[in-house]
């Protein structure tokens, strides 16, 4: 899919579609949050040339199925010249129109050309409308006349019916538009499948910095008792994090927005800025009381801030795990659903033989 990125942009920049893809402010916030240490720009053309390639697949397999629909075959004509029916089929179908008195009835009737097995007629009579007394008349005067012309290759209707006149006409059918309409819908529904897939991935965001939140205490905590400062501390961490992406590790947002505070001190922000704005990006309550910690012990002195982290690592172990029986706990509703339908599966493999012995 990434060879024809290069012609989507050149799409985007023909038909002028940056500023009207500059709205989505959306996205650009993700991807702000998302990426921090990445070519953002790079990114967000990325998703936007996966976004209309995905427009464009949906256009084709709309315009595929009208085509299809518009080039489907128009049911048969059945009834020729007012009352003659074609004998090259087994069953036909076609409407009836007859005057009963001042009305006008209309009905569809089925007819079978071919020879087949009488069946007893119900024994049990009801009570039968005027009109359809007429119908069934109809119905049994065409049978007649197709049993005696059955191996003709045309045959001809009664046209009149008890003193009725009867037309035979065609049945209307238009051609079935619903596959089109249906593909049609998915346009629509993209913008809210980005929009979920975009709250997915803020939402895995953040349930990962709960998780490495007290990870990230303890490894502060160790460097400062080996005499670093807070900002060694994020340079080690850094570093480290910088080693792990080159051996293939996975990527981890907390070390991300490390990464960045780093390179903010290396510019010459100070520390009590850079720590603040780290709380600040992370968007989590226990960052933030990691940097206002940080920055109390910065502006009066490091003494008390081992003590301190010690204390805050304990709770946020506590709260680790109260944040991973949460996440068990909305995993096992989620397959709630599959082992519902498993049980359906099970009843289903059960009863049906039940039933079909029975």
């Amino acid at each position: 899919m990434e060879k024809y990125y290069p012609y989507i942009r050149q799409l985007i920049h023909k038909l002028h579609l940056e500023r009207i893809l500059d709205q989505d402010k959306g996205t650009k916030e993700a991807v702000e949050i998302l990426y921090r240490c990445q070519d953002k720009k790079k990114i967000w053309e990325e998703i936007w040339c996966q976004r209309i390639m995905l427009i464009l697949a949906a256009v084709i397999l709309s315009i595929i199925f009208l085509l299809i629909c518009m080039a489907a075959d128009e049911p048969e004509q059945v009834i020729q010249d007012g009352r003659i029916i074609k004998n090259n089929a087994d069953i036909v179908t076609f409407g009836v129109r007859a005057q009963s008195g001042e009305d006008t009835v209309e009905k569809e009737i089925t007819v079978e050309l071919k020879t087949v097995e009488e069946q007893d007629p119900s024994p049990e009579e009801t009570p039968v409308p005027q009109t359809e007394v007429l119908m069934a008349e109809i119905q049994e005067r065409v049978q007649e006349a197709v049993e005696q012309q059955r191996d003709s290759k045309q045959i001809l209707l009664p046209e009149t019916v008890s003193g009725n006149r009867v037309e035979y006409l065609n049945i209307e059918k238009k051609k079935d538009y619903s596959a089109f309409f249906l593909s049609l819908a998915i346009l629509p529904a993209l913008p809210l499948l980005w929009k979920y897939q975009r709250q997915q991935k803020l939402q895995l965001r953040e349930e990962q910095l709960a998780l490495d939140y007290p990870e990230l205490i303890n490894k502060v905590l160790l460097l400062l008792s080996a005499g670093l400062t807070i900002r060694g501390c994020f340079e080690r961490i850094s570093g480290e994090y910088k080693k792990r992406l080159e051996e293939g590790g996975g990527r981890r947002y907390v070390y991300e927005e490390i990464r960045v505070s780093c390179q903010e001190m290396k510019n010459g922000v100070s520390e009590a800025e850079v720590i603040q704005a780290f709380g600040k990006r992370c968007r989590q309550l226990p960052y933030l009381k990691f940097a206002s910690v940080v920055n109390q012990n910065i502006r009066k002195g490091s003494e008390g801030l081992t003590a301190i982290l010690e204390l805050e690592a304990v709770e946020a172990f506590e709260q680790r795990k109260e944040t991973v029986k949460r996440m068990g706990e909305t995993a096992g509703t989620k397959l709630l659903l599959p082992m519902i339908l498993m049980l359906g599966v099970v009843m289903a493999i059960i009863l049906v033989p039940a039933f079909m012995t029975m």
